[in-house]
């Protein structure tokens, strides 16, 4: 037996990529601050009534929106492999993901921080392809001995986001010049190292 998608699925599925590729557009082109869901709404040809049903607030197409950019952009350029070491992969996955950050900007980047913290977002949703690869990394990890042995899954798993959202919220927190003055990456590679073991 093979289940599909309904009609009315297919077409919610639509609505919401309609509404998320003119999200990214608009707060790409004027920033999240500026941007209303009239706005969005406006530029898309779609109801308030059809965001509503797809989002409960702007904070939440806000966060969304940079996540699901963030796991095409992750797609696009990075590859799980559970042959190479997991300190390896943890810092790639890592890097490719600040990269990702870098390409959209630091306002759009802390916009999405401070909408996931206003509104409580839990971004830890089953199929997305960072969240499946960093559980991937952790599993194996914990066999490797790659973690400290006294932490459970979910406590690395948090460590590990910790870090990366710490960094990517003072890097998008500060001004430009002190991208000249800090190497965000070098940073980033060392905050890992004290979690990882070889």
């Amino acid at each position: 037996m093979s289940i599909h998608a309904t009609a009315q699925e297919d077409r919610s599925r639509a609505t919401k990529e309609t509404l998320t590729q003119s999200a990214m557009r608009l707060f790409s082109e004027y920033g999240c601050d500026r941007v209303t869901i009239d706005d969005i709404c406006a530029d898309c040809h779609l109801t308030k009534g059809a965001f509503y049903h797809n989002f409960p607030s702007k904070d939440h197409i806000v966060v969304l929106t940079f996540n699901l950019f963030l796991d095409q952009y992750l797609q696009e350029r990075f590859v799980y492999d559970p042959r190479r070491p997991v300190p390896e992969q943890l810092i790639e996955l890592y890097m490719t993901t600040l990269d990702f950050c870098r390409s959209i900007g630091k306002e759009l980047t802390a916009c999405n921080y401070e909408a996931g913290i206003r509104a409580r977002i839990d971004v830890r949703i089953q199929g997305r392809f960072f969240v499946q690869a960093l559980e991937q990394l952790v599993r194996q990890g914990m066999e490797a001995g790659n973690f400290p042995p006294e932490l459970s899954f979910l406590e690395i798993y948090q460590s590990l986001v910790a870090t990366f959202s710490g960094m990517a919220v003072k890097w998008a927190t500060q001004p430009d010049e002190m991208d000249e003055q800090l190497d965000w990456k070098k940073l980033l590679r060392v905050q890992l190292c004290y979690m990882l073991r070889p």
